[in-house]
């Protein structure tokens, strides 16, 4: 291992010949890594968290808001890419932020990310999916318990993990389907009252609620409040990002991931909307109370469809789907948090001992700090988990918007730095057709998106430090961490003829010339390669 001088900071750089040592194992398969990528969004944001933009947007509010922040997702799967195909190196996007704009913003983009609250979001969640069932238990008995099986399963060897995950990402996707085809047969009129739903709650009480004011602006600013919980409740970009320094064969299962598993998320979560919309109104009075009151998965749009059409023991079944679903999510957040951190310290931008593995490939410390803050969730045992929830939920989304502008940004760069230094685009794995445009438009809405994010606390009546405090915190927090570790190392921005497209190069080629493709003969074998 040596060392190089990188925007005025000394980092670390890996040869092959150390991969191997005291690192992270590539373990995890193709068809692991496009599974991991739905099973770590795939949660209480889908199920649960959606009812509280149903009901301020409406079915339509809800559904273009989705639609619209789904494109700026294709837009940055696009840019992570291009970057994670061809370096996919620990840290993934935050060492390439390093890289390619400035290490203070890798540094910085790490830190925000490593704790971006989601691992505790879901925990927090999980506490009031648990109370319907046993509203008199302590929810820091349900933190407890879930903290643990998820820490527990982060030890094993990732190829193990890698394939725990991947049995239960195939039940998530069965469980959404479970609900659409649930939705089909109850708007078409099969269900115990024989009434045709249909879109009637499209017209009555209305495709379209207001937010604030009436009118086409009141309409307006309730489409732009969805953007903050889809940013929370659809993903994907980062989790692969974060498969790639473990990958078999990243150069070829990245960009299958990219151009597969997105499209995918956003079949899974548009036709989700959709069908939550034509379930329940968006005035719907249990809806409403469950969502004033916190009261868990009550609050859940599948749930209160049920209730409504009186359909017995659905809603008990749906209540422990959506428990084993939001569990697995948790237990993905807590490996991207861990992983970050390990990211962190293998480019000295975190304590040496945060780089630490077990034989068997696992970063414990990163998983022993990762976990310490996820314990954050253990604040539901004095406030109410719908109120801690939507803390995170607000300090989580505005965290993955600053790390989706950084991976445009990066991408720009990492562009400008291919052609200053002579190297042509043909050796990239992945090639987007959407950049470098895509770029400029996602970085643009997804900038406006972040800075105006928590806009209803500044109209009159409205105003909450919690909410202020929860919307502007993680770009502060972003911007001490960039500043300090600027000012603290002296770091400047990389000059394009300066980036680093070597260090872990060595490593990833000598993987992949050890590598034996087997191109696929049956049709059986065509479409797993199609599929995976």
């Amino acid at each position: 291992m040596t060392s190089k001088m990188l925007g005025g900071e000394k980092v670390q750089e890996t040869t092959a010949s150390d991969a191997v040592e005291n690192d992270l194992h590539r373990g995890l398969k193709s068809h692991q890594i496009q599974l991991l990528a739905i099973s770590g969004v795939i949660g209480t944001g889908l199920f649960v968290g959606t009812s509280g933009v149903l009901s301020s947007a409406g079915p339509a509010g809800l559904l273009l808001g989705y639609c619209f922040w789904c494109v700026l997702l294709v837009f940055v799967a696009h840019a992570m890419g291009e970057m994670s195909a061809y370096l996919p190196v620990p840290g993934s996007f935050a060492t390439h932020i390093g890289r390619y704009i400035d290490p203070s913003a890798g540094t910085a983009m790490g830190w925000v990310y490593a704790y971006r609250i989601f691992t505790a979001a879901d925990c927090t969640a999980l506490t009031g999916l648990w109370s319907y069932w046993f509203p008199d238990i302590n929810p820091g008995v349900w933190v407890a318990c879930t903290l643990s099986v998820v820490f527990v399963l982060n030890c094993l060897a990732v190829k193990y993990f890698g394939e725990a995950e991947f049995y239960a990402s195939i039940f998530k996707v069965f469980l959404i389907f479970g609900f659409l085809l649930f939705t089909f047969i109850v708007v078409v009129g099969g269900n115990p009252q024989h009434d045709r739903i249909g879109f009637r709650y499209w017209k009555d009480p209305g495709a379209f609620n207001t937010q604030y004011v009436d009118g086409g602006l009141g309409r307006f600013l309730a489409i732009w409040g969805v953007f903050n919980t889809a940013a929370f409740a659809i993903g994907g970009p980062d989790f692969i990002a974060n498969c790639a320094p473990e990958a078999v064969n990243p150069r070829r299962n990245i960009p299958k991931a990219v151009k597969r598993v997105i499209y995918r998320l956003i079949f899974f979560f548009i036709l989700s909307v959709l069908a939550v919309g034509m379930l329940v109104p968006y005035n719907d009075p249990n809806m409403l109370t469950a969502i004033a009151s916190g009261n868990g998965v009550a609050k859940s749009p599948f749930i209160i469809a049920m209730n409504r059409l009186e359909i017995p023991f659905l809603p008990d079944l749906c209540n422990a789907l959506v428990i084993t679903s939001a569990w697995s999510c948790t237990n993905c957040l807590l490996f991207q948090a861990s992983r970050t951190v390990f990211g962190l310290a293998k480019n000295g931008r975190a304590p040496k001992i945060f780089a630490r593995t077990t034989k068997s490939g696992v970063p414990l410390p990163a998983l022993l700090l990762s976990i310490a803050v996820a314990s954050l969730a253990f604040l539901t045992c004095n406030t109410a988990s719908a109120v801690v929830l939507n803390w995170f939920i607000n300090l989580g989304s505005t965290a993955i918007m600053i790390a989706y502008i950084l991976m445009m940004a990066a991408n720009l760069r990492f562009h400008q730095g291919l052609k200053a230094q002579g190297i042509d685009v043909s050796v990239l794995p992945f090639k987007s057709r959407l950049t470098p445009w895509s770029n400029y438009v996602g970085i643009f809405f997804v900038s406006l998106i972040l800075l105006t994010n928590g806009y209803g606390i500044f109209i009159s009546g409205h105003w909450s430090f919690s909410g202020f405090f929860t919307a502007y915190f993680t770009i502060v927090f972003f911007v001490v961490i960039y500043l300090g570790w600027k000012i603290t190392k002296r770091t400047s921005f990389v000059k394009p003829e300066d980036m680093d497209f070597r260090t872990g190069l060595d490593e990833v080629e000598a993987h992949e010339n050890s590598l034996e493709f087997k191109t696929p003969q049956t049709r059986y074998e065509k479409f797993l390669d199609w599929l995976f």
